[in-house]
């Protein structure tokens, strides 16, 4: 599955709140500079955040922003709360900045 944000929806001042100080220094230093895609450092917020990861749509030749993502959670209930996680971290990814 892709999910693709309207453009302009992600900028370079938001944030998810990681919990490691060292996790957090090397996800600072990976997003740091004008060069990163901003669906990457998105994807690099979630798995730090989160633990949950998934693929940014950049790196995929395109030039929409978004991500890919692949679940083969067999478990219904964690498949549904993966999926809210990730829904809950974009909003606060979102409204950070």
């Amino acid at each position: 599955m892709s999910a693709v944000f309207l453009d302009g929806l992600l900028n370079h001042r938001q944030i998810l709140p990681i919990a490691d100080a060292s996790v957090r220094k090397t996800v600072e230093g990976l997003v740091t500079g004008p060069n990163i895609a901003p669906d990457k450092r998105f994807v690099y917020y979630l798995l730090a955040s989160t633990g949950v990861c998934v693929v940014p749509l950049s790196s995929f030749a395109t030039d929409l922003q978004g991500f890919r993502i692949t679940l083969l959670e067999k478990n219904e209930e964690e498949f549904t709360k993966i999926f809210k996680t990730i829904a809950a971290s974009i909003k606060h990814y979102i409204e950070s900045a």
